[in-house]
């Protein structure tokens, strides 16, 4: 019973230790040990990079500096590196932040603002830029770096790198960290607490106390390159000069060859005897065996100098290095996403963690708020500007946005998110009006051609139970906004059709509408027709043609030979066909055109609602003729 008591307190003290975070004076001790630490721990005399090869960490760590130094390559990809993470300097961030946009973050506390202070003032010689940038460098070259920590009391009050060859963590076999301390060259002595120094190390294959470099794992192509150049600069100091073979005659004597070989040092090697003759007697020869070969070490160099930039992960370009094609690459923008996300913010990532608990929380006591590397927008100007335009096309952005951020005041209804496309400026409040207009502006040809709606509904204003037909408090009819945009189109057509003529060969044209009119008129009735000038046939408006004497024609008296014609046409209209053209007069001194032959057709077309009568226009010289002779005497058509 006391054990299960026992065991229920304690289950309950360990649910409640497991929901908190341990101090690091807190965590139990770990049993297993670490790579490179030798038995009795670690310090600054048995310091090593590995018992295998018993070479003392400084040595390798001052080679490896001179690696840093002497390859451009190397260097040019630790800076670009460096300076890409700590453009945007360090600054101060709310943890809440979802970066939507839709939470405003609290004012400041003190300690955060304290913190600020360090951050723009860490020490006398450096700015925080400098300070991370030497501390990305560090990792870089060495795998490790190393932050001075100076306190008054419990706050931080500076920051300072310290030199890396000469500084040792100390370490039990474990790989707990005990303290640190410098010896420089000069025999210089400094000891450090744990809390006085942030160590920040590169990943290691073995987890030791020390991170691996990638300077230290490019070591053999950047030697490789080091070496070639130096065999390229003595190439180019003696002037390229070619192997050869003499040949001396079998009498001559040592200290006579080694004058002649004195004497072709002197005046045939070097830039300045570049084109000198070599010149012997006495039966000397000499012969070529191999030209200067400095395409094959140029050649060399770009292949280490691919293999050095390949094992820090930086592109080309980063390193200042001109493409031509690119094959298998990738576009630029992509390379330099890669090596934003997969390189750059890793590191930076590594810093920060290691910043912000030693600094921010253990030494401030800073919650909900994390030091970030800002971020810098590297993107070219066109491209942000293009995203910024299409924001504002599209709503996501209003005008006052949009002027707020380029640093312009806002105007008045700046703040109406407006859809913007090729042809229309809407507001997005005014986008339901939008698509019921778009709606009947793209039914209305298939209303004018008297096509029914779906539904069934009647579309023209005025129809029987069309929408708002009934009559208001005015008395006058209630338009729906989708009769009156049909009554629109209707009206934008005839307005189309009055400016769009179609006209053919007056010769042509003439031919065919008298063949039309020949098979029901005497030749003599349509002799006229030749001599017009003739256009057509095409679309003419129904207010364009003369009824004042509709009253005196047959076809007003033959209904239903007009609604044969009208199915006819309704029939033709769905194959996108006509009926066969009305010929009409065009007289001068008369406003509209005469109806010379094709009275039903014309009923037809205006019994079907339809705006304009597919015809012939013919313009005489005369206001009468035989053409008012034909119009009084007009007969059925025998065809349509």
């Amino acid at each position: 019973m006391a054990f299960r008591d026992w065991f229920r307190r304690g289950g309950g003290e360990i649910e409640e230790a497991a929901t908190k975070a341990l101090t690091p004076g807190q965590v139990p001790e770990r049993a297993g040990y670490s790579y490179g630490i030798p038995r009795g721990g670690l310090n600054e005399v048995n310091s090593s990079m590995g018992g295998a090869t018993g070479t003392d960490r400084r040595s390798q760590l001052e080679q490896l500096y001179e690696s840093y130094l002497s390859c451009p390559w190397a260097w040019a990809c630790v800076n670009a590196i460096a300076r890409t993470i700590t453009a945007g300097g360090l600054v101060m961030d709310w943890n809440s932040d979802t970066g939507e946009g839709d939470e405003k973050p609290p004012d400041k506390p003190e300690n955060v603002l304290a913190l600020e202070r360090l951050i723009s003032w860490c020490n006398a010689r450096q700015n925080i830029r400098q300070l991370m940038r030497n501390v990305v460098i560090d990792m870089l070259v060495f795998g490790d770096a190393f932050i001075e920590v100076t306190w008054w009391g419990e706050l931080p009050v500076a920051l300072y790198n310290l030199d890396n060859p000469t500084t040792t963590p100390l370490a039990d076999e474990h790989g707990n960290i005990t303290g640190y301390v410098q010896v420089t060259e000069s025999g210089q002595r400094a000891e450090f607490e744990p809390r006085d120094v942030i160590h920040l190390s590169l990943d290691a294959p073995r987890s030791g106390v020390f991170g691996v470099s990638p300077t230290q794992a490019a070591s053999l192509p950047i030697t490789a390159w080091l070496f070639a150049a130096a065999c390229g600069k003595e190439m180019a100091r003696k002037g390229l000069p070619p192997n050869v073979h003499v040949d001396f005659p079998a009498g001559m004597q040592p200290g006579e060859m080694n004058r002649w070989r004195a004497q072709y040092q002197a005046q045939n090697v070097g830039p300045r005897n570049i084109g000198v003759p070599v010149m012997t007697k006495g039966g000397a020869r000499i012969a070529e065996l191999q030209a200067g070969k400095l395409p094959d070490v140029l050649a060399f160099l770009d292949q280490k100098r691919d293999e050095i930039i390949a094992t820090y992960g930086v592109p080309p370009s980063k390193a200042s290095i001109i493409e031509s094609g690119n094959l298998g690459g990738g576009t630029g923008e992509e390379q330099d996403i890669s090596y934003k996300v997969d390189l750059c913010a890793p590191i930076g990532e590594l810093i920060l963690e290691a910043f912000n608990f030693s600094v921010s929380s253990q030494g401030f006591g800073i919650e909900n708020w994390r030091a970030k590397f800002r971020e810098v927008d590297y993107r070219a100007s066109t491209v942000v500007e293009t995203i910024r335009d299409m924001r504002l096309r599209n709503g996501a952005w209003v005008l006052n946005r949009y002027k707020a951020e380029i640093g312009e005041p806002s105007v008045d209804g700046g703040d109406d998110a407006v859809l913007v496309d090729r042809q229309n400026l809407v507001l997005w409040s005014d986008m339901s009006a939008m698509s019921k207009a778009m709606i009947a502006s793209k039914g209305a040809p298939a209303v004018a051609a008297g096509e029914t709606p779906p539904g069934g509904e009647p579309m023209a204003p005025g129809a029987p139970d069309a929408p708002g037909g009934q009559d208001g408090e005015d008395g006058k009819p209630q338009e729906s906004l989708l009769a009156t945009q049909i009554a629109r189109y209707r009206a934008r057509v005839a307005e189309a059709l009055a400016v769009t003529p179609i006209t053919e060969a007056s010769g042509g044209t003439a031919a065919d509408v008298y063949d039309q009119l020949s098979v029901n008129f005497p030749a003599s009735a349509i002799a006229w027709v030749k001599p017009a000038k003739w256009s057509g046939p095409r679309k003419v408006l129904v207010k364009d043609v003369d009824t004042s004497g509709r009253d005196s024609w047959d076809a007003s008296h033959q209904p239903g030979e007009v609604a044969v014609f009208t199915s006819k046409l309704r029939k033709r209209q769905r194959k996108d066909r006509e009926l066969k053209p009305v010929v009409l007069v065009k007289r001068p001194g008369a406003g509209k055109l005469l109806i010379a032959d094709g009275h039903h057709r014309f009923l037809a077309y205006e019994k079907d609602g339809q705006a304009y009568v597919w015809a012939y226009i013919g313009t005489v010289g005369s206001e009468h003729g035989k053409w008012d002779e034909l119009a009084l005497s007009q007969k059925r058509d025998k065809a349509a």
